[in-house]
Formats: C-alpha cells, structure tokens, sequence
C-alpha cells in the first residue's frame, strides 16, 4: 500500500475525504478484502485512539437526550442483495442496467457523471464484458 493510498483510507475513515473520493474508497473496501483488512486497521488505531483520551464530562441528561434521538429516527430499509457494492447503491441503484451507457470502445461501456451524490460534482463509472481482454 503506498502511503497516498494509506491517507486516501484515513481520511475516508475520519469523513476528510471529499464525496467522490470516499465513493471510491468505500467501493474499494466492499471489491477487495486486503482494502477492507486495511480499513480495519486504520480503525482499530482510531479506537484505540479513542480509547486512550480523557473523558469529557458530560451533563446528566446527555445520555437520555442521545436516545431519545435515536428512537425518533426512522428505521433503516434492510439491505437488499445487489450486484451493486453497498457503497455505489446510494447513487445508482440496484441495478448497473439502469444507467445511460456509452460505448467506450470494442468491449468497454463507461458512464461520464455520477453527480446524484451531494458534493459530488462528477465520477465516472467503467464496465467491461465478460471474456474480454
């Protein structure tokens, strides 16, 4: 892993990273298992981190206020199976047949923006057809 790689993965775990950068790194966690052992460990150093501060006092309803919170929040729909990584289907969907393809040369088929993502100004998004080289 090359150090920039290392920063792209902290700052993806930290929120640092801009929309388009973090969708390519998540994308790369949910692709690759060494990406995702890595996002790990960048994780665990930043538990641990966590771990080692000193307290911060809080008020005494902090805790019931926090829960309260939560229980008001709606329920998250459960994750359906998808070809898609988790990471991508927030901006495209369930389905890569849904998008507006372009020929990208014998075999190849690209899509120029993926701009539903807040903060996002533009990505692209390459496929290729099985069998070819």
């Amino acid at each position: 892993m090359t150090v920039e790689t290392a920063e792209l993965m902290f700052d993806t775990v930290t929120g640092a990273a801009s929309p388009a950068i973090g969708l390519v790194m998540r994308t790369q966690r949910d692709l690759n298992a060494q990406a995702d052992a890595a996002f790990r460990r960048i994780e665990a150093v930043g538990g641990a981190m966590l771990e080692a501060a000193p307290l911060a006092a809080m008020s005494d309803g902090a805790l019931s206020a926090v829960l309260s919170r939560i229980r008001t929040l709606p329920a998250a729909p459960a994750p359906r199976p998808a070809p898609v990584p988790n990471s991508l289907r927030a901006v495209i969907g369930d389905s890569y047949d849904r998008l507006a393809w372009r020929s990208a040369g014998p075999g190849w088929r690209n899509i120029r923006s993926l701009s539903a993502t807040p903060g996002m100004r533009s990505a692209c998004c390459a496929s290729r057809r099985a069998g070819r080289r």
